[in-house]
């Protein structure tokens, strides 16, 4: 399923597939918190250049098309440049991955 919805992110996914998972938000909230997972690790790859070629086009022209994406990206780009400066302060390695459990 994440494999799913990280094309979905990327708007690799056919209309009616697209027009499943829109539907499936209005019937169950736990979808949008899987979407915002599988969004969030999109921007990780991203930031730590883990993404493909294709995957690397497609986030950047149609997943950061949104402001609020953008938004998103910042934030999570800060806030594990805020763990990683702790862990050098500190001399321990951190300990947060960045990816949920």
């Amino acid at each position: 399923m994440m494999e799913f919805l990280r094309s979905y992110c990327l708007g690799t996914i056919d209309e009616a597939h697209r027009e499943r998972v829109e539907e499936e938000l209005f019937a169950d909230p736990a979808v949008l918190e899987e979407i915002d997972e599988a969004a969030d690790d999109l921007i990780r790859d991203y930031l730590a250049r883990r993404l493909s070629g294709d995957e690397r086009e497609q986030f950047e022209t149609y997943f950061l098309a949104s402001a609020q994406r953008r938004q998103r990206m910042a934030f999570v780009r800060d806030l594990l440049a805020a763990v990683e400066n702790a862990s050098r302060e500190t001399g321990k390695p951190a300990s947060a991955t960045g990816r949920r459990s």
